[in-house]
């Protein structure tokens, strides 16, 4: 298969998270949606999405959902996303501090098992707070909503290792 072809840049891979570094490399993290690995997929494009890398599996796990990242004005990358293989009852926060290519810090917004917590978004404000927004349902009792929730980026580098 070539390294480099247009469009989707591998056909099991959907709904993707679109990054630029600072060198103009554009990283797009996707959701696997033939539940192979259950992890989250990367491809880059160096020709500002022209033509992309083949996606390639990483080591964050993922239960074929959708995620979000985001590059904070500080040059830190933020990626909202469920961290399990099998079920959206965890929804965390990770931090990388080389763009994107480890993510050694991450904190947990959602945890409750029976609960789904998916399709975030996330924004960073003029403050520099982070904004996330996703579907919410508790599971007990039943009912679903769009829950927002404030956070600072040092929330999520308290939990550096």
């Amino acid at each position: 298969m070539p390294a480099n072809h247009r469009a989707v840049p591998q056909a099991n891979a959907r709904r993707s998270a679109v990054v630029r570094r600072r060198d103009g490399t554009l990283v797009a993290y996707m959701r696997e949606e033939d539940e192979i690995k259950r992890r989250v997929l990367v491809s880059e494009s160096r020709d500002d999405g022209e033509t992309w890398t083949v996606a390639r599996w990483t080591d964050i796990p993922n239960p074929n959902s959708s995620l979000e990242v985001l590059a904070l004005r500080d040059g830190r990358w933020v990626m909202a996303f469920n961290d399990t293989e099998e079920r959206r009852d965890s929804l965390a926060l990770a931090m990388s501090e080389d763009e994107g290519r480890t993510w050694p810090m991450k904190r947990h917004v959602e945890r409750k098992p029976g609960g789904s917590f998916d399709y975030p978004s996330l924004i960073q404000t003029r403050d520099g707070l982070l904004h996330l927004t996703y579907s919410h349902q508790p599971g007990s009792p039943p009912g679903r909503s769009i829950r927002h929730t404030v956070v600072e980026p040092e929330w999520i580098a308290a939990s550096a290792p």
